[in-house]
C-alpha cells in the first residue's frame, strides 16, 4: 500500500516515537522533517526524498533506500544495517557512529559525508563515491571497496583488516595509523597517500602506485609490492626491498 503525502504527515503527526516500520514509501517526500528516533524498519523508500531529514537515532535496519536522497541527512547513531542503498545519494550526510553493518552501498554518492565512527563492517561498497569523505576511527573490516574512488579521504585510525580495495583511488588519501592486515590493494592508485603509521602486514599491493606515498613507521612485514610502484616513483625491487619506503 502506497501512502500519499497527508497520510505520511499523520502518521508521523500521531506517534511518538514515528512508526514506519514496513511502510511502502517509494519516492515519498519527508524533504527536511524530524525523524529522529523513527522506527522505520522493512520500509521501503525506493527514490525516497530524505534530504536534510533528521534520522538521529532512528531504526532503518533491513530498510531499501535504492536511490533514495539522503543529501545532508543527519544520521548520527542511526541503525542503517542491512539496508539497500545502491545509487543513493549520501552526499555531506553527517553519520556519525551509525551502523552500516552489512549494508549495500554499491554506486552510492557520500561524497563530502561525515561518516567517522562509522560501523561499515562486511558492507558492500564496490564502485562508491567517496571523494573527501571523513572515515576516521571507522569499522570496515571485511567491507568491500573494489574501484570505489576516494580521493582525499581521511581514514586515520580506521580498520581496513582484510578489506578488498582492488583498484581503489586513494591519491592524497589519509591512511595513517590505520589497521591494514591483510588488505588488498591490488592496482590501487595511492599516489600521495598518508600510510604513515599502518599496519600493512601481510597486505597485497601487487601493481600499486604508491609514488610520494608516505611509509614512515609503517608496519610492511610480509606485504607483497609485486610490481608495485614505490614512493621514489620506481618499481618495486625485489633485491632491494627498502628502497624509496623511508
Amino acid at each position: 500500500m502506497e501512502f500519499t503525502q497527508e497520510q505520511i504527515l499523520d502518521l508521523i503527526n500521531h506517534s511518538n516515537p514515528v512508526q514506519l516500520s514496513g511502510k511502502d514509501l517509494e519516492k515519498a517526500d519527508l524533504h527536511g522533517l524530524n525523524l529522529k528516533g523513527a522506527i522505520i524498519r522493512d520500509a521501503r523508500l525506493t527514490g525516497a526524498n530524505l534530504s536534510e531529514t533528521i534520522l538521529s537515532d532512528a531504526d532503518l535496519g533491513n530498510a531499501n533506500l535504492v536511490t533514495a536522497n539522503l543529501k545532508s541527512a543527519i544520521l548520527q547513531n542511526a541503525n542503517l544495517s542491512e539496508t539497500m542503498l545502491m545509487g543513493a545519494s549520501l552526499k555531506d550526510a553527517f553519520m556519525w557512529r551509525a551502523n552500516l553493518q552489512g549494508s549495500n552501498l554499491e554506486n552510492a554518492d557520500l561524497e563530502g559525508a561525515q561518516a567517522d565512527d562509522v560501523n561499515f563492517e562486511i558492507a558492500k561498497m564496490q564502485t562508491c563515491n567517496l571523494i573527501h569523505t571523513s572515515m576516521k576511527n571507522a569499522n570496515l573490516w571485511g567491507a568491500i571497496l573494489q574501484f570505489a574512488f576516494m580521493e582525499g579521504a581521511n581514514l586515520q585510525g580506521a580498520n581496513l583488516q582484510a578489506v578488498n580495495m582492488r583498484g581503489c583511488f586513494l591519491n592524497s588519501a589519509n591512511l595513517s595509523n590505520t589497521n591494514m592486515k591483510g588488505v588488498r590493494l591490488v592496482d590501487a592508485n595511492m599516489e600521495n597517500a598518508n600510510l604513515s603509521g599502518a599496519k600493512l602486514k601481510n597486505a597485497h599491493l601487487e601493481g600499486a602506485n604508491l609514488k610520494n606515498a608516505i611509509l614512515t613507521g609503517a608496519e610492511l612485514d610480509g606485504a607483497d609490492f609485486t610490481g608495485a610502484i614505490m614512493p621514489d616513483g620506481l618499481e618495486f625491487d625485489p633485491q632491494n626491498p627498502g628502497r624509496g619506503i623511508q
